[in-house]
């Protein structure tokens, strides 16, 4: 699972020549050719990066031999029991259609042979999130939106100075993207967390459809709704005044749920949350009352994790410098310490502890480091101990051009 962003990665490698696209969408005229410009030069976005860090040094005294046991009971210790597709993706919203098909009848034939290899290796189908940064200023429209060439579209965005150091675009979303998840669920087996919009609580009557069409839609391959992204940054962002803390996110929350309740879903405990990273702890949050004031709604607790930032929040950061950091174990130890007392709460509540969204670094990752094989080694020692933990998912983030560890 872990090659998904290396795969779309390989995808761009086709900049390096001319290509034919073959197409039944109407006004699309095939065939299209491309520049065949050298691959480095074809492009300044972080995806088609050439950069290769030199590899550390291999650590002293190594251990390369470790023995294990074999039990036929269930060790003391072990972890909850967790499937195959514990590993599974989540797509920004910005970038739906160029990850998943362009609507509900093109889909994108390289993602869907990855996922159904997941499933037939994994014996379960793939976990996808959409939303994102991008989730909390979107709009739901009945019809789909014309593009400058006269194509119809799905996804509709444009960039704002809205504060957020990932300069996140304003979304509308148009409900053929639900139709193209459940075409994908129909294929490959996928099940979804969906992001709703929380930029304005109190005009939230979009979400409430939005909310709607998402469970009617897709259903059982339906996990979740996640309610707002990363709310401990509101504040930081400008979305919210300085001041704003737990007990005001509580009284948006509140308000939230109870116009949810007047629209009569299936389901309750549909919400994932309360989805918070870095100035908040989701420990915070619980011993605030969270599961006490929501618990007749909530069916995950969610946090956002990545191990470093390419923010420039502390200054800028050398990728080589901070390369070994991600090639020992304790790298993997120090993602999972920060939930040593969460993850019991978690699960004594009767609840899965998913990592909604990580990756080698927030702010699209470090160039040479998030695609390196390097980075794919962090991810798998860090998925493991978090599974050790008692988390019962991790998902990959996949953002767009500017991305890294795309």
């Amino acid at each position: 699972m872990l090659a998904l962003p290396f795969l779309l990665s390989l995808l761009g490698t086709a900049a390096n020549a001319a290509i034919t696209i073959y197409t039944d969408i109407p006004g699309v005229n095939a065939p299209l050719t491309t520049s065949t410009a050298p691959f480095a030069q074809s492009t300044e976005n972080s995806a088609y990066s050439s950069l290769v860090l030199n590899p550390p040094e291999i650590p002293f005294g190594l251990q390369k031999d470790v023995p294990v046991l074999l039990q036929t009971t269930t060790p003391a210790g072990a972890s909850i029991g967790q499937k195959g597709s514990f590993l599974g993706f989540s797509v920004e919203l910005s970038i739906a259609d160029a990850i998943l098909g362009y609507n509900s009848t093109v889909l994108n034939p390289p993602l869907l042979n990855y996922l159904a290899n997941i499933k037939e290796r994994a014996g379960h189908g793939p976990t996808i999130r959409v939303g994102g940064n991008s989730q909390d200023e979107s709009a739901m429209f009945p019809t789909t939106f014309t593009d400058a060439f006269g194509h119809q579209r799905m996804i509709q965005k444009w960039r704002v100075d809205n504060g957020n150091p990932t300069e996140t675009p304003n979304i509308n979303f148009a409900i053929e993207l639900f139709y193209t998840m459940g075409n994908i669920s129909a294929l490959v087996d996928a099940d979804w967390y969906f992001g709703l919009a929380f930029d304005q609580p109190f005009n939230d009557s979009n979400a409430m459809t939005v909310a709607q069409a998402a469970e009617n839609i897709l259903g059982k391959h339906l996990i979740a709704l996640q309610l707002g992204n990363e709310p401990d940054l509101y504040a930081g962002h400008g979305r919210r005044p300085e001041t704003y803390h737990i007990p005001d996110y509580f009284t948006e929350y509140s308000h939230f749920l109870n116009d949810l309740q007047l629209q009569n879903l299936e389901r309750e405990k549909i919400i994932l949350g309360p989805s918070v990273c870095c100035t908040w702890t989701t420990l915070e949050v619980l011993e605030a009352g969270y599961l006490q004031q929501f618990g007749n709604w909530i069916n995950t607790i969610g946090v956002m994790h990545y191990p470093a930032n390419n923010c420039g929040l502390s200054g800028v950061i050398n990728p080589q410098d901070i390369f070994a950091n991600y090639l020992t174990h304790r790298s993997a130890q120090t993602f999972v310490e920060n939930y040593l007392t969460t993850a019991p709460t978690v699960i004594a509540a009767g609840l899965p502890f998913v990592v909604l969204e990580t990756n080698t670094a927030s702010c699209g990752g470090f160039p040479g480091l998030s695609d390196s094989f390097g980075s794919a080694l962090w991810g798998i020692d860090s998925a493991l101990a978090l599974a050790a933990m008692n988390f019962s998912q991790v998902l990959l983030h996949v953002g767009g051009q500017s991305t890294s560890y795309n």
